[in-house]
């Protein structure tokens, strides 16, 4: 692991990221707002939204495993492994 002292980038990071946090705000409240308005197009000047409403189905393969009695070393050999690198930020 490496340790850097006074790297500007990670201070660069952080302003981004607290801006980006504010926008996701905002965007999320006016997602939810369009949301209410129920399915539909909606125009502005610039852009048009298109709410739409569907329907996802999801299969829990954990409990159908379970139910199917599949062996742990079965679910072992097909599950594949992905290594993934994080950067993770807090303020000091």
């Amino acid at each position: 692991m490496k340790t850097l002292v006074q790297n500007t980038q990670v201070d660069t990071l952080g302003l981004l990221l607290a801006q980006q946090a504010d926008l996701t705000t905002k965007i999320d409240a006016i997602k939810a707002n369009l949301k209410e308005e129920g399915q539909g197009i909606y125009e502005g000047a610039m852009y048009k939204a298109n709410v739409i409403v569907s329907n996802r189905s999801t299969v829990d393969f954990k409990q159908v495993f379970a139910e199917c009695s599949v062996p742990a070393e079965v679910i072992a050999r097909n599950t594949k492994v992905q290594e993934i690198v994080t950067v993770k930020l807090t303020s000091r």
